[in-house]
């Protein structure tokens, strides 16, 4: 399940600072809303009032990790086996290999 959160001022313009992300505006006043706003203007706009800055994200349950996946990769890592040489037997690539020893070591 897809979970749909709106983050607003400060917090929205350094989430999409990190993720390199456009950034939205609630109407005012003066201007009507805005959208694809650029971190710059994003930052410009708060400087005046940081609630009419948003963005939505969604977050989904995300995928299971490699060894979430695989309960023998624990002996497979412990019988010295490269990080090629996992991927090969699991079916896996060899970056989701060395980043689960990283996890697991």
């Amino acid at each position: 399940m897809t979970v749909r959160t709106r983050l607003q001022g400060l917090e929205a313009i350094g989430y999409a600072l990190a993720k390199g992300l456009t950034l939205n505006k609630y109407a005012d006043p003066i201007e009507g809303p805005r959208h694809s706003l650029t971190i710059d203007e994003a930052r410009e706009i708060a400087s005046e009032d940081p609630a009419l800055i948003f963005l939505d994200i969604r977050r989904g349950p995300g995928r299971p990790r490699v060894e979430e996946k695989h309960p023998r990769l624990h002996r497979l890592l412990e019988a010295g086996l490269s990080d090629s040489e996992i991927a090969h037997l699991l079916g896996v690539c060899p970056a989701s290999i060395t980043r689960a020893r990283k996890r697991l070591i």
